[in-house]
C-alpha cells in the first residue's frame, strides 16, 4: 500500500522543507513570494475591505494588508480548541458574502478530544490536548468588528453552526481525513467538504484495528449504524465523505437539498448536497453558475478534487445535488473491487423483502444501493433476495457519477469517462476521440485549484481550470468547450511544492498560492496580454432614407 503523501502531509514536509526558486513555469512567468514566516498557513482569502485573511492550521486567523504586513495579534486564536494533529487542523474558512456590512466568517477545523469532551465542566484545562483519539470536525461563526476594519473580534461572537457537541459533529476516526473546504455557492449557502473519517492503512468496513471506532461508540460521537469504516461516504444519514449544504445563519439543512427531512432539518440527510467522496480537502464553485435564489437548489457548478486511495485521484463536478461520487464502492471511474466484495451492510436501510419468500437478509449492502453509470433506460435495482424484483423507490439508491477526469499513480495514465452503447466506458486523454485530449499524466493527491476568470493571463489561459495535485507536485491547465466542460488538459507548473491552496489574485489576477507551510506565494504573466477586440456598433448616418447602415467599430 502506498503511503499517501497528502494525508500526511504534516508529517512530510516537516521532515523536509521545500525550498523556493525549484518551480518550472511556461515562459513569461514568474513566481513570487507574498510573504514567508508562517506557521503552517493552510490557506488565505481576499477581503472586500483590502484586507487579506490567512489561516494557520494550528488554530489562528492573520489579518494581513495588500503590502503583506501581518496585523497583530491574530483576529482569532482558537488554539485550545483546534486539534492540530496529522492532517487535522484548521483547515478551511470563508468570508460571509456580505462580510463588508455583517463581518462574519466562518471556520472549520478539527476539535482537540479533551477540549470536545471537558470544555465547560471543572476537568478541562486548556493547556492540555488529547490527540489520536476519535473527535469531530466542527464549523463555527465568528464576527469581525466593522468598527476596526474588520480586523479585531467582536467578542461573544462564536456560534457553532455543525458540531456543538460529541453526537452532531462530522466523526473523525483516523490520522486523516477530514475534509477541508468551506465556500459559498452563488445563493450564499454554505458548503463545506468532509472526509471518510476512516481509516487509509488497509480496508475499514468497520471495527478496523487502525481507527479510533471502539472509542467513538462510547463518546457517541458515531451511532452504531455507522460503525462501517469508509461506507460512512454512502450513507445519507452521516455527515462524512459528503459536501454539505447549509443555511450559513443557522446552521441547518436547506429545503432545496436533495435529501431535505422538512421534520427534522437539523439531522444529517437535511444537510447533504452529494456524497461518495473520499477526502476533498479543496473545492470551488464555478463563478456566474448556479441561482442566487436560494430556493431554487442551484448553488452552482462545484469542482470537487479528491484524495485517492490505492490507485486513482479524481477531479468530480457536482452540478444538480444528489449525486453518488461512488467511495468507497468506485474508485475513479471504474469499482474498488476490495470495498465491492465486502459486502457490508448499511444498517439504516431495511430489505423491503426481508421475512418473505425467504428472504433472511434483513438490511440492502451498500453494493446494492449504488451502481456504474448506465444509459440502459430498462435498468433497475435488483433487490438481492429476488433478482426479478426492483427496489422501490422509497429505497435511495444511485447511479455512479463518474469524475470528469481520473489519474493513476506512479504511471502517466489519465482516463476519461465514456461509453460504450448503454454500458459506462473510459478512454485516454491521448487515444483518438477522446473528449478530453492531451498528454497523459500521473498525480499522487488531487487537490481542486480555481476556475480563472482573469484578464492578465494569455487568453489560452482565461475562463479554464487550474487545478493541484499536491504529491507530485503540478498545477495542470484544464480547459473548457463552449457547454462548460473540459475537453483538453495542458501541462502549466511543476516541481511547485507542496501546495495546498490556490485562488486567483483580487486586484492583479495572478495565481495566488500556499507552499505549504511558510510561504505565500504567486504566479504572475509577465508579457503583454492581446485582449479580443470588443465590438461597438455605431451608426455612420445621423439622417437620410431608411435604412440607415451601421459601421463596427473594434
Amino acid at each position: 500500500m502506498r503511503s499517501l503523501l497528502f494525508l500526511l502531509f504534516l508529517i512530510i514536509v516537516l521532515c523536509s522543507k521545500q525550498s523556493a526558486g525549484q518551480i518550472s513555469l511556461p515562459p513569461l512567468f514568474s513566481d513570487i513570494l507574498v510573504r514567508s514566516n508562517w506557521y503552517g498557513v493552510v490557506g488565505f482569502e481576499f477581503g472586500p475591505n483590502n484586507k487579506i485573511y490567512v489561516w494557520e492550521k494550528r488554530g489562528y486567523v492573520w489579518v494581513m494588508d495588500t503590502n503583506g504586513v501581518k496585523l497583530t495579534p491574530a483576529l482569532l486564536n482558537i488554539s485550545d480548541e483546534v486539534g492540530a494533529w496529522v492532517d487535522h487542523g484548521l483547515n478551511g474558512f470563508a468570508l460571509d458574502p456580505d462580510f463588508i456590512h455583517n463581518g462574519y466568517f466562518y471556520v472549520y477545523y478539527t476539535v482537540d478530544h479533551h477540549h470536545l469532551m471537558n470544555y465547560g465542566t471543572p476537568t478541562y484545562n486548556s493547556a492540555t490536548n488529547e490527540y489520536y483519539l476519535a473527535t469531530v470536525v466542527r464549523v463555527t461563526r465568528y464576527q469581525a468588528d466593522i468598527n476596526t476594519n474588520f480586523t479585531t473580534l467582536v467578542p461573544n461572537s462564536r456560534f457553532v453552526l455543525i458540531g456543538d457537541k460529541p453526537t452532531n459533529g462530522i466523526p473523525l476516526l483516523h490520522l486523516s481525513h477530514s475534509g477541508g473546504t468551506l465556500c459559498f455557492g452563488t445563493d450564499s449557502s454554505l458548503l463545506i467538504s468532509t472526509g471518510d473519517g476512516a481509516s487509509y492503512t488497509g480496508i475499514d468496513t468497520g471495527s478496523c484495528v487502525n481507527s479510533y471506532w471502539s472509542q467513538a461508540l462510547t463518546d457517541s460521537i458515531i451511532r452504531p449504524q455507522e460503525n462501517v469504516g469508509s461506507f460512512r461516504s454512502q450513507m445519507i444519514k452521516s455527515l462524512d465523505g459528503k459536501v454539505l449544504r447549509i443555511d450559513r445563519f443557522t446552521g441547518l439543512g436547506l429545503p432545496s437539498n436533495p435529501f431535505y427531512n422538512a421534520a427534522h432539518p437539523e439531522w444529517p440527510e437535511s444537510k447533504v448536497w452529494c456524497l461518495g467522496l473520499r477526502n476533498p480537502f479543496r473545492m470551488f464553485v464555478k463563478p456566474g453558475s448556479g441561482s442566487t435564489d436560494i430556493t431554487a437548489g442551484q448553488p452552482g457548478t462545484i469542482y470537487i478534487g479528491d484524495v485517492g486511495w490505492s490507485t486513482w485521484e479524481e477531479l468530480n463536478v457536482s452540478k444538480t445535488g444528489g449525486e453518488n461520487f461512488g467511495w468507497p464502492v468506485f474508485e475513479g471511474l471504474t469499482s474498488q473491487n476490495q470495498y465491492w466484495n465486502s459486502l457490508v451492510e448499511n444498517t439504516d436501510v431495511l430489505n423491503p423483502l426481508f421475512g418473505t419468500h425467504g428472504c433472511t437478509q434483513q438490511y440492502l449492502r451498500f453494493k446494492d444501493l449504488i451502481y456504474q453509470a448506465t444509459k440502459d433506460p430498462s435498468f433497475y435495482f435488483p433487490n438481492p433476495c429476488d433478482a426479478t424484483k426492483s427496489l422501490p423507490s422509497s429505497v435511495k439508491k444511485f447511479l455512479h457519477t463518474r469524475p470528469v477526469l481520473d489519474w493513476r499513480h506512479n504511471q502517466n495514465v489519465t482516463r476519461v469517462p465514456t461509453y460504450d452503447g448503454f454500458n459506462a466506458s473510459y478512454t485516454y486523454t491521448d487515444s483518438a476521440g477522446s473528449p478530453v485530449t492531451g498528454t497523459e499524466f500521473m498525480g499522487n493527491a488531487s487537490l481542486a485549484g480555481i476556475f480563472y476568470n482573469g484578464t492578465t493571463f494569455p487568453l489560452s489561459y482565461q475562463n479554464s481550470i487550474f487545478h493541484v495535485d499536491y504529491g507530485t507536485q503540478w498545477i495542470k491547465n484544464f480547459k473548457l468547450d463552449y457547454k462548460g466542460n473540459i475537453n483538453q488538459v495542458e501541462s502549466f507548473a511543476s516541481q511547485t511544492g507542496p501546495v495546498v491552496f490556490l485562488t486567483q489574485g483580487k486586484t492583479d489576477g495572478c495565481l495566488w498560492y500556499v507552499l505549504y507551510q511558510n510561504d505565500i506565494r504567486k504566479i504572475c504573466y509577465t508579457g503583454v496580454v492581446n485582449q479580443p477586440p470588443t465590438a461597438v456598433i455605431q451608426s455612420n448616418k445621423i439622417y437620410g432614407n431608411t435604412p440607415q447602415i451601421g459601421r463596427a467599430h473594434v
